[in-house]
């Protein structure tokens, strides 16, 4: 079986959600989450499962090097549940609606029925997510910064 297959069956016998791979020789990382957001405990096990897999001591008998990761806040919104998870925060996003300013940020509102609803200036503006090209949630700065 190849690794990807095999670190593929992994994260999914963890029930965690893989959004990005990347492998390269020895070095291999993922970028994994849950619908409710994932824990240091969840990514710990992944690592232990993935490292006492004996398929992929078999493909790489000197080990490989695995980073498993959640994703960030420069990791673009993909999936329904990162929105809903991530109402009430401010977002940039690209999109193909030629009446609004590109990109366009604002507070998310809701996330329903694949229509996000964002405000901006008391305004609220509401996007299918088929005129969404990429979204991103922005960095608040504390007032300690």
């Amino acid at each position: 079986m190849e690794l990807i297959k095999i670190l593929e069956v992994a994260v999914e016998d963890s029930n965690l959600i893989l959004f990005d791979k990347k492998i390269s020789g020895d070095y291999v990382k993922l970028v994994v989450d849950t619908v409710d957001g994932i824990t240091l405990k969840q990514i710990t096990e992944l690592t232990k499962a993935i490292k006492k897999n004996v398929d992929i001591r078999n493909l790489h008998p000197d080990g490989i090097r695995l980073e498993i990761t959640s994703p960030g806040t420069d990791f673009p919104l993909t999936r329904d549940f990162q929105f809903n998870r991530n109402i009430g925060r401010q977002v940039r996003l690209r999109h193909e609606n030629y009446n609004l300013p590109n990109p366009f940020e604002g507070k998310v509102l809701k996330f329903k029925k694949n229509k996000l609803t964002v405000r901006f200036k008391r305004n609220d503006f509401t996007f299918d997510l088929s005129e969404i090209q990429i979204c991103h949630i922005i960095h608040q700065k504390s007032s300690e910064e």
